[in-house]
């Protein structure tokens, strides 16, 4: 990691977090995570939320193949990545 790379966050600059691949649990508590956000945006009175699937954010990321190199079920074939991302839309 290069340690002059800095990343601004509310407390300041910091170092960014290594990266590393999320285990397939992680991912499924994840994706419940947005189903909850986007039902207490719903209970709330929104019409609909946008999921953001570009400029690198976590969904994108997926959708990626320079970045999305897994070998599960999260990875692979555009086929099998737009389907978790479906997954995703309808959780």
């Amino acid at each position: 990691m290069n340690p002059n790379h800095l990343v601004s966050i509310p407390g300041g600059w910091v170092q960014p977090s290594p990266q590393r691949t999320l285990s397939v649990e992680e991912i499924a508590v994840i994706v419940q995570d947005y189903g909850e956000a986007a039902k207490r945006a719903m209970d709330a009175g929104f019409d609909g939320v946008d999921l953001h699937a570009a400029n690198g954010y976590l969904v994108d990321q997926f959708l990626q193949d320079g970045s999305n190199r897994r070998g599960d079920e999260y990875g692979g074939s555009l086929e099998i990545v737009r389907a978790c991302c479906l997954r995703l839309c309808m959780c």
